[in-house]
């Protein structure tokens, strides 16, 4: 099912090497499985294959934005319910709206503070965990509900077979009344009819 109950894999994307490298040392420090790429095709390709439970994501990439990557992921049904933080140095509100109107799920300041990226990538761990728990629990009721109509159907089904089953007897019990009737004296019409 979609629950994680393994280590949280984490893909880092960054054309920066160095910053790449720095949140590598962080979350690997904490026990986290880490992926990187270096660029935003790479990380679809990466997050495609093998979707992973938090993306750390910079906005100012080369080849495709970090916005254009999040939506790609947040439009996939394979990548969908991934968290996405996007890690940038524009600070400016207008591009955080942009970001989170993308379907990012938060995002982090560069120069990134050690404890305050650590306590959102928990944040994210948790959110993501909780996303999964709720998928598990639709795909669970989505099965039950088909199971439900499969019964339903089938008690369609049987009812129509007892209605056709229970017809032919009684066709032939009236046919042969109707005949009794035709034939009756009267001491014993009232009793046929």
């Amino acid at each position: 099912m979609n629950s994680i109950p393994h280590t949280p894999d984490i893909l880092v994307v960054d054309d920066d090497p160095r910053n790449r490298k720095l949140l590598e040392e962080y979350l690997i420090g904490a026990g986290y499985d880490v992926r990187v790429a270096h660029d935003g095709r790479t990380a679809l390709a990466t997050a495609q294959a093998r979707p992973p439970d938090l993306v750390l994501l910079d906005v100012m990439m080369p080849d495709l934005s970090g916005l254009e990557v999040c939506r790609q992921l947040k439009n996939d049904p394979r990548t969908r319910l991934c968290q996405v933080v996007l890690v940038t140095a524009l600070d400016a509100s207008p591009h955080r709206v942009e970001g989170l109107d993308k379907g990012a799920d938060d995002y982090i300041a560069k120069p990134v503070r050690r404890e305050e990226f650590m306590a959102k990538v928990r944040s994210m761990i948790r959110a993501r965990r909780l996303l999964a728990e709720l998928e598990e629990a639709r795909e669970t009721v989505a099965l039950r509900n088909a199971k439900l109509e499969e019964l339903e159907g089938l008690k369609e089904t049987l009812t129509q077979t007892l209605v056709h089953d229970l017809k032919n007897p009684l066709a032939a019990v009236l046919g042969n009344l109707e005949l009794m009737e035709r034939k009756a004296d009267e001491s014993v019409l009232h009793l046929v009819r």
